[in-house]
């Protein structure tokens, strides 16, 4: 996928989940809001039933002090107008009351009285709703629509004052009203911003907020406890009711930030990023170095990787140009080395040749001159003699070319270690002035590398040479093992040691042996064999 596409989708990404927390916001806005609504409709609620039962709390008082009183009693025996004119009439505006009535045990009406602005008003149960209500519950509390408004009701047993836990029978009843028209409503309200109504019209509005207002209701009930009217308070909520455009203009504006943070991230992206891998694409796939000259004198991370592309182009050039001398350097020691193997090719051929023709003529040569020895020593003894000297000399160049043969022998080729150690021995074994005995380990052979395998052998030859011609040495055993981390090649003679040779025999074979050693990091020692002779010890460290 382009990078440009990948932009262009974190952008829409970016703005996707800018309008989804803008979405979540307005819907954590609006749940806020009807949670706000729920809170104020209960509250508003609690507030109203609080100056309801407030507002009518001294009729509650009124009806049941006036009940539990003797004189209630005797009233309700014999009625006195004269009593009612002093305890009951004018009582009005102290109570809080509209109407009230007594009734005889038997439900016959003994007293009533009307406020004057009321005086239509009229009992609104008949004796046997009266009887039926209290024979359950004789302090009632309920409410019953008139003509004039709904009329809220108390009532309660009328009963002796020394009654303290009103057990005894009733004596009577004894209710009283009040009519629940706009005055009242209005009064009940602590302020104007508070609107209470009585409203009894089905359906009746849902609590909530409506038009700007705030509304709260509660059932009223009749003496049976039947639904026959809801009382309503409405308050003001100008703050809720601009809560919904603003949290509209909220949600556009973080809507439009969004936006905004969108379309500056994308072209801050495009001058910042896109244009700059372009013109790096654009170089890379061109190969112009040059085109990141504007972007490497940027001091921020663009400038960085703008250096290092062309650091890295200028690398590539140097690799290049250093390919090509290596080329030429390979091309050169090829070329040499294609040289080197035709000679070496040459050289063994010459010492096949000098092997298969020139020794056998002499060894043929020597064992011409063995016969003759036998035919004139009797006859002639100093003929005889001297035929001796002159196959002791013939043996003698005989030996020399052998070990010139061996020296020509060619380093590199396919041969492995022990067959060029074998190749080598099977000249010494051809003659009897040496007995030789080889112990070689293919597998610890195996362990060296060419270079080690080269010098081991030259250092053989040396050894046996040295052996040979210096040493006297009848015998040579060559031990090639195995040691921790080593591989270890031991050359034994039974000469006469090292320490009885001259300078002149010991130091030009030691320094080469030395200094093929050295070359392959190998340790070599040169000294006396413990019973007489030499040994010759060189060890090479191998790879784990």
């Amino acid at each position: 996928m382009a990078l440009q596409t990948r932009v262009y989708l974190v952008a829409c990404a970016v703005l996707l989940a800018t309008a989804v927390v803008a979405f979540v916001a307005n819907r954590g806005e609006k749940v806020e809001q009807a949670y706000i609504i729920r809170s104020g409709v209960e509250s508003l609620k609690k507030n109203a039933q609080h100056w309801i039962e407030l507002s009518g709390a001294p009729m509650r008082a009124f009806v049941e002090d006036h009940s539990w009183w003797y004189d209630m009693v005797d009233f309700v025996a014999n009625p006195d107008p004269e009593w009612t004119a002093n305890s009951l009439e004018d009582t009005w505006d102290l109570w809080g009351i509209d109407a009230m009535w007594v009734f005889d045990p038997a439900g016959r009406e003994v007293y009533s009285l009307v406020h004057p602005s009321h005086e239509e008003l009229t009992f609104p149960l008949t004796h046997e709703e009266l009887f039926a209500s209290t024979r359950d519950n004789d302090m009632l509390h309920f409410h019953r629509p008139t003509p004039q408004g709904f009329l809220e009701l108390r009532s309660a047993p009328i009963q002796p004052s020394g009654d303290d836990d009103r057990i005894t029978s009733p004596q009577g009843w004894f209710l009283a009203g009040r009519v629940w028209d706009d005055q009242l409503l209005q009064e009940i309200a602590p302020s104007e911003a508070y609107r209470i109504s009585v409203e009894s019209i089905e359906p009746w509005p849902a609590d909530g907020m409506v038009d700007g207002q705030l509304i709260a209701s509660q059932a009223i009930a009749d003496e049976n406890g039947r639904l026959i009217a809801r009382w309503q308070v409405s308050q003001p909520a100008e703050e809720l009711e601009d809560w919904e455009p603003l949290g509209i203009n909220e949600t556009v504006l973080f809507s439009g930030f969004g936006v905004l943070l969108t379309l500056g991230f994308f072209v801050m992206t495009q001058r910042g990023v896109i244009r700059p891998l372009r013109c790096m694409d654009k170089a890379l796939t061109e190969g112009k170095p040059r085109l990141l000259d504007p972007l490497a004198d940027k001091k921020n991370i663009i400038g960085r990787l703008a250096l290092s592309i062309q650091h890295m182009f200028q690398q590539q050039h140097d690799l290049r140009r250093e390919s090509r001398r290596r080329k030429l350097t390979e091309q050169s020691l090829i070329e040499k080395e294609e040289s080197l193997r035709a000679t070496m090719m040459e050289r063994s051929q010459l010492s096949t040749d000098l092997h298969d023709s020139t020794i056998q003529i002499l060894y043929a040569s020597g064992l011409s001159l063995a016969a003759i020895q036998k035919r004139v020593a009797a006859s002639s003894p100093e003929i005889a003699d001297r035929i001796k000297d002159i196959r002791h000399n013939l043996q003698v160049g005989v030996d020399d070319l052998r070990w010139f043969i061996s020296s020509m022998e060619q380093p590199g080729s396919t041969r492995t270690l022990d067959e060029s150690i074998d190749t080598m021995l099977a000249l010494l074994r051809n003659t009897d002035q040496v007995t030789v005995d080889s112990e070689i380990d293919d597998d610890v052979a195996e362990k060296l590398t060419a270079d080690q395998r080269i010098q081991l052998l030259q250092i053989l030859r040396e050894s046996i040479t040295n052996a040979i011609k210096h040493a006297q040495a009848s015998r040579i055993e060559i031990r090639l093992r195995r040691r921790p981390g080593k591989v270890r090649l031991t050359v034994d003679d039974d000469g006469v040691g090292i320490s009885s040779r001259s300078a002149d025999e010991t130091s030009r074979g030691l320094q080469n042996m030395q200094t093929r050693a050295a070359r392959v990091n190998a340790r070599l020692e040169v000294g006396d064999r413990r019973g007489g002779g030499t040994r010759v010890d060189v060890s090479f460290s191998t790879p784990h």
